[in-house]
C-alpha cells in the first residue's frame, strides 16, 4: 500500500475565462411548457431560464454570431450580432416563443378497403400554417411520411388485409414543425403487430388491449406500439 504520495512539476500554459455576461428573458405563449425548459445558447454555451424567464449566460469576451431561443414544439428565435468585450453586460436580450399548435383529436377509422384519418385543425395565431404531414408505418417497419395534406382529414386508399396500420399528424409552419398527435391505430385483420402490454412479448394480451382482430381506434403511447 501507498501511505504518501505527492504530484509535483504541474504546469498550467493557458488559461480560459467566461468574462463577460448576456442577460434577457423568456416568454413561452401557450402550450403546457414552462420557460425553465428552453434553451438559451450563445456560441457553444447555453443555460436554461429560471421559471420566470429570465436568464444570464457567462461567455468569454469575443465576437459571436447570434443568440438563440429554443424549445421543441416551439418556435425558435434568435438576436444575430455579439462582439464582447472584457467585463461587458448585454442587457434585454428578450424572446417570446409562440407554440407550434399540433393537431388534436386524431382518430382512424375503416371505410371500405380505405381508412379516413380526421383530426382538428390547429390554430396559426400568430403563425404561418403550411400543412399537415401525415407518416405511417406498417405493421413492425419504421414510420415513413405518407402524404401532406392541407385539410384535416385525408384517406388512406393502399389498405391490405390482414396488416397493422399506425398513424400520426404533424402540423407544419413556416415557423417550425409541430410535435405529433396520438398514434392512430387500424387492424386490417389477423394478429395484431405491437406490444401493447410491453411485457416482452406480442400475443393475444396485446390483441386484447387495442382490438380483437377488428378495426379499431386506440390511444397508447408510441412507445407501446413499437
Amino acid at each position: 500500500n501507498i501511505e504518501n504520495w505527492f504530484i509535483d512539476d504541474i504546469s498550467i500554459t493557458a488559461t480560459f475565462s467566461k468574462t463577460s455576461q448576456v442577460k434577457g428573458n423568456v416568454t413561452i405563449t401557450d402550450g403546457t411548457l414552462t420557460a425553465d425548459k428552453a434553451n438559451v445558447k450563445i456560441g457553444s454555451y447555453s443555460v436554461h431560464p429560471s421559471s420566470n424567464g429570465d436568464y444570464t449566460v457567462y461567455v468569454p469576451a469575443t465576437s459571436f454570431e447570434n443568440l438563440t431561443a429554443s424549445l421543441v414544439g416551439y418556435t425558435n428565435s434568435s438576436i444575430a450580432g455579439f462582439d464582447l468585450s472584457f467585463g461587458d453586460i448585454s442587457e434585454n436580450n428578450n424572446f417570446t416563443l409562440y407554440h407550434l399548435f399540433p393537431a388534436t383529436n386524431f382518430v382512424a377509422t375503416s371505410n371500405e378497403g380505405s381508412v379516413v384519418l380526421n383530426w382538428d385543425a390547429v390554430s396559426s395565431e400568430n403563425l404561418t400554417f403550411e400543412n399537415y404531414k401525415i407518416f405511417r408505418r406498417v405493421n413492425l417497419t419504421n414510420f415513413e411520411e405518407l402524404a401532406t395534406a392541407t385539410t384535416n382529414s385525408y384517406t388512406d386508399s393502399n389498405i391490405e388485409e390482414n396488416n397493422a396500420y399506425y398513424y400520426y399528424v404533424v402540423a407544419k409552419y413556416t415557423e417550425g414543425t409541430s410535435e405529433k398527435t396520438n398514434v392512430a391505430f387500424i387492424q386490417t385483420s389477423g394478429i395484431m403487430y405491437g406490444d401493447a402490454d410491453l411485457d416482452g412479448d406480442i400475443d393475444r394480451n396485446d390483441v386484447a388491449l387495442v382490438a380483437s382482430a377488428a378495426v379499431g381506434e386506440i390511444d397508447l403511447t408510441e412507445a407501446q406500439l413499437l
